[in-house]
């Protein structure tokens, strides 16, 4: 028993340090945002999950560039008392607006998302039991929830994250680590011969079909035996810059939601490579 309170201690730690070493890149608004409330230089990041930790879950993320958010509706939430709430990003006004609809009532509030005046590091919607919504995706079909949340944050485009060429070539144990790939696989991998090892086919941009975002190291992971590392070493596995889902990180989910977290953030030249793809493989994990 002394054992699992000092591993749960360790734990709690460890992730209240890592949250707080992160916040900077996830909003940067009481240090680095701009000074006034146009933030339309900045990128958008939207990020949505269902809450569950098994197989089959819905998550995901995307992004609008500088510019492109000057009013985008983001997603909707019906609350279990039939109100609807609508989610608009408003670049020039550094806001998000809220227009809730009960019956014949109208209302609008207006919620900062960066700015010297904002001291939020981000916006989040949760779903309680009997509410519902969709999230609106920009280039693919739009996701429907009854439960989680949808997180929205800002981030500055100095902090594009490059990506590499996928090691390994041709070659099926590539590095494990998160990959971004110019198609949705699904459970398929690209690296495989079956998939006729789609991975390393290096497209008319120059780049990968999949590229690597970051290696999964850490002194916690069991290479031999990955699904029996610790929870500690799976959050020694995932980046400085990403903890937005640090409170969904398990052992097999939390490191595909970290993955789904960082190729939004990836450097625009390599625009096309948005889909994640965590390459993993154990028995728990068919990547």
């Amino acid at each position: 028993m002394l054992r699992i309170l000092v591993t749960c201690t360790a734990l709690v730690g460890a992730l209240a340090s890592r949250v707080k070493d992160d916040i900077s890149l996830r909003t940067d608004a009481m240090t680095n945002a701009s000074s006034g409330k146009n933030l339309c230089s900045r990128w958008l990041i939207v990020e949505y999950d269902d809450g569950s930790q098994e197989d089959g879950a819905t998550f995901g993320s995307f992004r609008y560039l500088s510019d492109a958010w000057t009013s985008v509706v983001l997603f909707t939430k019906t609350e279990s008392d039939g109100c609807t709430k609508t989610y608009t990003a408003m670049c020039e006004g550094g806001e998000l607006q809220v227009k809730k609809v009960c019956g014949e009532k109208e209302s609008i509030e207006t919620r900062c998302l960066g700015g010297m005046s904002c001291f939020v590091s981000s916006r989040k919607s949760t779903f309680g039991t009997g509410d519902s919504g969709v999230v609106f995706h920009p280039d693919e079909d739009d996701v429907s929830l009854s439960s989680g949340k949808v997180v929205v944050y800002t981030v500055d485009p100095s902090k594009g994250i490059n990506l590499e060429d996928a090691p390994g070539n041709y070659k099926w144990k590539a590095e494990w680590g998160c990959y971004c790939c110019k198609h949705s696989y699904g459970l398929e991998n690209p690296f495989s011969f079956s998939s006729r090892r789609l991975a390393w086919k290096r497209g008319s941009d120059g780049n990968m079909e999949c590229m690597l975002a970051w290696r999964m190291i850490g002194n916690g992971m069991d290479h031999e035996n990955p699904a029996d590392s610790s929870v500690l070493g799976v959050f020694a596995l995932i980046p400085e810059f990403v903890m937005t889902f640090a409170d969904m990180m398990t052992l097999t989910i939390g490191r595909h939601l970290a993955c789904a977290a960082t190729c939004p953030l990836r450097n625009p030249k390599y625009e096309a490579n948005k889909h994640a793809f965590t390459k993993i493989q154990t028995d728990m994990d068919k990547y």
